[in-house]
């Protein structure tokens, strides 16, 4: 069994010195680093694994279509290494929620952590709400961490509410597995896999539009004769 821990070791001076932690944050606050505070907002340090941008996300969840509760897991043991990295997550609750991402067949399990941040739409004036007006309505940054905060911050700063958003993220906190592919690898067999599943269903919609076109001649020979509707003829067309 060979393991993976996308756990970023260039932070884990801020991740286990508590004195290092505070200094971090305080240095990223009086800079107006905001961006940066973000990862703090809910978490005891800096999240410390890899964003899945859309391809990650495309390729693993190609491969590993199954994604459940990693407390709900079932279909392998997980390894201890592994469950040292998700405790770790739970007690610096880093994440909304953390889930295995697997296939049936061939399991070669990801545990992926989710965040999940909230903005508040809002308007100035109690007249500006009354018009409804979406020209005049602005927005929050992603800066909450559920719904009631993002409102309680409009009504504390005198605004009036309108709504939520949320923006979901997605990081890669490990894998596991006999063999463990490079990217490279994996995106492969994510495009074999794909082209097995798709291709057999676009075939056969070439096959029957190829029937079609290859009786066009009869079937608009049957309209013209007054034997089928105009919609008969759209519908075999």
């Amino acid at each position: 069994m060979t393991i993976q821990s996308f756990r970023n070791a260039e932070l884990d001076n801020v991740i286990l010195e508590i004195g290092d932690q505070d200094e971090w944050k305080q240095l990223a606050a009086e800079m107006g680093l905001e961006k940066q505070m973000e990862f703090v907002q809910a978490a005891k340090s800096p999240l410390p694994y890899p964003y899945m941008n859309q391809s990650m996300q495309n390729i693993f969840g190609t491969l590993c279509p199954t994604k459940i509760d990693f407390k709900e897991y079932s279909k392998t043991p997980i390894p201890l290494e592994v469950m040292r990295e998700l405790a770790f997550c739970k007690s610096e609750k880093y994440f909304s929620d953390i889930k295995i991402w697997y296939d049936d067949k061939t399991p070669d399990p990801i545990a992926v952590g989710t965040t999940t941040r909230y903005s508040a739409t809002y308007y100035k004036t109690q007249e500006d709400k009354d018009k409804g007006s979406y020209y005049n309505r602005e927005s929050t940054p992603y800066d909450f961490t559920s719904k009631e905060q993002a409102k309680d911050y409009i009504e504390t700063m005198g605004l009036f509410y309108n709504d939520c958003n949320s923006q979901t993220n997605q990081y890669l906190i490990a894998r596991w597995a006999d063999e463990l592919r490079p990217m490279e690898e994996l995106k492969k067999l994510a495009l074999d896999r794909l082209k097995d599943k798709y291709m057999s269903e676009w075939n056969k919609a070439i096959k029957e539009l190829q029937s079609k076109v290859n009786t066009a001649s009869e079937t608009l020979n049957l309209y013209l004769m007054g034997e089928i509707s105009e919609w008969d003829l759209r519908k075999n067309l």
